[in-house]
């Protein structure tokens, strides 16, 4: 595991960026896993900015989003697939048939087609990751299995709350997302965690026993873990 730590969260953001465009830049065809939510969009714009600047290409990427909500298309503005595309992918010169989200008609189907789409191309090599107060990665509530793969999952009442602003009415109750085997499975991961709320959780990351109990617990497997935290959220350590 390796942990980089900042005072200052415009150089996290920064830097975070950089190591992801060493990656494209020695590995053109790479194949992104990518995060929604409110951590990560500060490290997509510093993205856009670099290919704005020439300095990496997004041409010959695949994207594969990490989790979405049950019941919504990827026209719909509260869905993870509007976001990424809308806040990130819509700037950059990625193909549109290279972007792939958990956007599910038949659920059991989609979500076994998105695995073997996955290791169809290789498997992700890169996967960017938030932090919930609870642990979470992705969807992956706490109780997840670090045997589970891409499904359905039954959202927190934290989870529901946590994006309450991203609905005007109801959120809904159930979710689609990565496993934790199949992020286990990207050859690299940068997870990000910002704020003294993510301090415990960061805390049961670095230095926890691995459980359940604390889905982020389980990345302490994997080989190549880069955690990009500020002072805040790194105070426990």
């Amino acid at each position: 595991m390796n942990i980089h730590t900042y005072s200052d969260s415009r150089l996290l953001y920064l830097e975070a960026a950089s190591f992801i465009a060493k990656k494209i830049f020695s590995n053109p065809k790479i194949n992104l896993g990518l995060a929604a939510g409110n951590t990560p969009t500060k490290l997509y714009e510093n993205l856009i900015q670099l290919y704005q600047k020439k300095q990496i290409s997004f041409s010959s990427i695949k994207t594969f989003n990490l989790d979405e909500f049950k019941g919504l298309d990827a026209t719909s503005p509260s869905s993870f697939a509007f976001y990424m595309y809308d806040t990130f992918l819509k700037h950059i010169d990625i193909k549109k048939s290279s972007i792939h989200n958990l956007v599910a008609a038949d659920v059991e189907d989609h979500c076994n087609k998105y695995e073997f789409l996955i290791k169809q191309v290789g498997g992700i090599d890169l996967q960017v990751l938030g932090l919930g107060t609870n642990g979470h990665i992705a969807f992956n509530e706490p109780g997840s299995l670090i045997d589970s793969i891409t499904r359905e999952v039954a959202l927190t009442a934290a989870s529901i709350q946590a994006n309450q602003y991203r609905f005007q009415g109801s959120v809904p109750k159930h979710a689609f997302t990565m496993g934790i085997k199949t992020i286990l499975s990207s050859k690299t991961i940068v997870l990000l965690a910002l704020g003294e709320s993510k301090s415990l959780a960061v805390k049961e990351l670095v230095a926890g026993k691995q459980d359940g109990a604390w889905p982020c617990t389980h990345l302490q497997k994997h080989p190549d873990l880069h955690c990009f935290l500020d002072a805040e959220a790194a105070a426990l350590l």
